[in-house]
């Protein structure tokens, strides 16, 4: 039997292939093959790979939208680009290429030494025989989108390796580097990334669907910015091109990211460590920008530390702003009010996933990342049940900052009240590795903040000093709340504002009953009078004002300083010293000097066990591990004679300061006086006042 013969017998046995209608091209189908056109013409060998056959690559797409239409037009465009730079792709792999025989004629004649039943058309099995392995593709083509749906990282590894090895080409497409299977990432051939669509390729996408182009571009910022989804959604039948290209210009919009109004670094004051950082990146972003670095060059982080309402959030919108750079914010308490432990990583890796995206689109990206002292320390957290909740969400945040999620050109910017109750992990080298301390502003950075948040239209050539003297431990928060209001209670009386506005919010009317207000006057006066007389260099101020953090307070500067032991004792007194004025000049203590972690007696507490139990500062030399205000009164429960030692440190130098205070008690006295009199005192006048009344002091003290 002929092979003619056999041909016919196949065709005659063999019923039609069914061809299915064809679709009509979508716009989100059109759009993924111009941009899968632009990502293969700037891959150097790439067509003659594809060619060959059998190459390994991968693909990043703009985000998890595109990834499913890109898997439905890959393979099509790929063959398209390679056929259009060189020899056209044969149908058949080099295995399957006929040998070079001779070939018969169209009468029963075969080759030499064959026989009818040895014959067998390359093209196709025998039709008695079993069915010849081919391939079914000359590629194998599969996405992650980050959705369920997803094949796993294992079975990608698996199904990749096993068509490589038949000699068929992979592609596998993500929407991020994190999406791709690392061990066929590393083995690829090509590392291909998708860019941003612009105006002109959605131009182009449009045409080949609609037969005609719109009459206006869009602008690439807000085509860059819009999904598959948004493609599919725009086109409707019989409209013009131009209805299309309004329709995704309405979604565009709100997903393009502009600086909020606000300060530049330039405009912020009394944060000057902070500022000098961002002027570096800054500074670092126009070298890259230049072509002088790489994303990779540039800062991978920084934690902001500082007391609440010194302008923590300010800066980084400062930052932001002055750097021309995108902006995301992200919190652990946004990111755990998604639900349950799945869901909270999920809402984290889809922020990060975010910052990615923008830092892609615009040359970098800023990520905030609000409240990082929330995420507790693996080495402070207490045994139970939650520890590995915490645990693993901890761990999912190191993970995304550090290498296992590669995160080029996105800068992340953490901030905290409390840097001690870090974990380790976070601050180390490639992660958030500077900390930068932003501290309440003194009276020439109060004067800078209120003029800034008043403006140039609202008391223009007024002296701000006189207001901001009485402002002693204000922050910029404070300054922005008072010219707030004072610019309404100006508009609700319809005239421009005036000094008097000003005065009326900074001297409010205070709803504390007069025994209230003496009480915190000369409960705030015993700290600030100890202070001054303990570590004066320390004593920053003191005020009875009413706060967001409570009836007043007396602030505080370390500066970074190695304590000893009679140090932390002096602090201990200072933070009794409270309590102890009480109780010398009202007759009895109050509750004010107990209560939550941050209470007076909390704070002396913590530092008598981190004496004993962390610095090894106490009778023996021993080091327990770290101590926080949360794990004090577990460590005690469970140390009887720990506690023990603690007790007798705070009873005996709660003794020691109201010696000290009733030596110095005329000096609490005017601090008080004072405090009721204006509601702050600055460090000198409290520490000028205690030098005042010396000679008194030191005779009460011989008496």
């Amino acid at each position: 039997m002929s092979l003619k013969k056999l041909d016919q017998l196949r065709d005659e046995y063999t019923p039609a292939p069914e061809i299915p209608p064809k679709l009509p091209l979508q716009l989100d189908q059109a759009a993924a093959r111009r941009l899968l056109r632009e990502t293969f013409a700037g891959a150097p060998d790439l067509a003659s790979a594809a060619r060959r056959g059998g190459a390994a690559i991968t693909i990043v797409a703009p985000d998890a939208s595109w990834v499913r239409v890109m898997e439905m037009v890959a393979k099509e465009e790929l063959q398209a680009f390679a056929m259009s730079r060189g020899p056209a792709i044969s149908l058949l792999s080099p295995a399957m290429e006929p040998a070079d025989t001779a070939v018969p004629d169209d009468d029963d004649d075969f080759p030499p030494g064959s026989t009818a039943d040895s014959v067998e058309d390359p093209r196709f099995p025998d039709l008695d025989g079993p069915p010849v392995d081919r391939p079914a593709s000359d590629w194998y083509i599969a996405g992650r989108d980050g959705t369920a749906s997803s094949p796993t990282i294992d079975s990608l590894e698996e199904a990749a390796a096993s068509r490589i090895a038949r000699g068929v080409g992979v592609i596998i497409i993500g929407a991020d580097a994190a999406d791709l299977p690392p061990l066929f990432t590393s083995a690829a051939d090509f590392h291909l990334t998708v860019p941003p669509l612009t105006g002109s390729m959605l131009d182009q996408a449009i045409a080949t669907v609609a037969q005609q182009r719109p009459t206006r571009t869009l602008p690439d910022a807000l085509t860059a910015v819009l999904t598959a989804a948004h493609l599919k959604m725009a086109p409707r039948v019989e409209t013009h091109p131009d209805d299309w290209t309004a329709r995704l210009k309405r979604m565009a919009e709100p997903r393009v990211r502009r600086p909020a109004p606000g300060p530049r670094l330039a405009d912020l004051r009394g944060m000057d460590e902070a500022v000098e950082w961002g002027q570096a990146l800054c500074h670092d972003l126009g070298a890259f920008r230049a072509g002088e670095l790489t994303l990779n060059d540039l800062p991978k982080g920084v934690v902001v530390a500082g007391p609440p309402g010194v302008g923590k959030t300010q800066f980084i919108r400062a930052v932001a702003a002055t750097c021309d750079l995108p902006l995301i914010v992200g919190s652990y308490a946004q990111w755990q009010s998604a639900g349950h432990q799945g869901d909270c990583l999920r809402a984290m890796g889809g922020t990060f996933a975010e910052a990615k995206r923008e830092a892609k689109r615009a040359g970098g990206a800023l990520l905030a990342i609000d409240e990082l002292d929330s995420f507790s320390s693996r080495d402070l957290e207490e045994p139970g049940r939650n520890r590995s909740y915490h645990h693993q969400v901890m761990n999912a945040l190191l993970e995304q900052l550090d290498g296992v999620h590669a995160r080029p050109g996105v800068i992340v910017i953490g901030t905290c009240n409390h840097p001690s109750l870090l974990d380790p992990a976070l601050v180390r080298p490639g992660r958030l590795d500077r900390v930068v301390h932003i501290s309440l502003p003194d009276q020439a950075a109060l004067a800078a903040i209120l003029r800034y948040h008043l403006g140039p239209d609202h008391l223009p050539g007024v002296d701000l000093a006189r207001f901001v003297a009485r402002m002693e431990g204000a922050s910029g928060a404070d300054c922005e709340f008072l010219a707030r209001n004072a610019k309404r209670r100006a508009r609700v009386a319809g005239r421009p504002m005036i000094a008097a506005d000003l005065e009326a919010e900074l001297c409010p009317a205070d709803p504390r009953t007069p025994a209230l207000r003496q009480l915190c006057a000369v409960h705030e006066a015993g700290h600030a009078v100890a202070a001054a007389v303990l570590r004066p260099s320390m004593l920053v101020s003191a005020s009875i004002r009413i706060s967001a953090g409570g009836l007043g307070g007396v602030n505080y500067r370390m500066d970074g300083e190695v304590l000893r032991r009679n140090d932390l004792l002096d602090l201990i007194q200072i933070h009794l010293a409270g309590r102890a004025a009480e109780e010398l000049l009202l007759g009895a203590p109050s509750t004010g000097a107990g209560g939550d972690g941050d209470s007076d007696l909390a704070l002396a507490t913590l530092l008598a066990t981190q004496m004993l139990m962390s610095h090894g500062l106490g009778d023996h030399l021993i080091w327990s591990g770290p101590v926080t205000v949360h794990t004090v009164p577990r460590l005690l429960s469970s140390n009887p004679q720990i506690a023990a030692q603690v007790t007798a440190i705070l009873d005996t130098h709660y003794a020691k300061v109201r010696v000290l205070l009733y030596a110095w008690h005329g000096a609490v006295d005017h601090v008080a006086s004072l405090l009721l009199a204006r509601e702050t005192a600055s460090a000198t006048e409290i520490i000028a006042i205690t030098n005042a009344t010396l000679h008194e002091a030191q005779t009460r003290t011989l008496q």
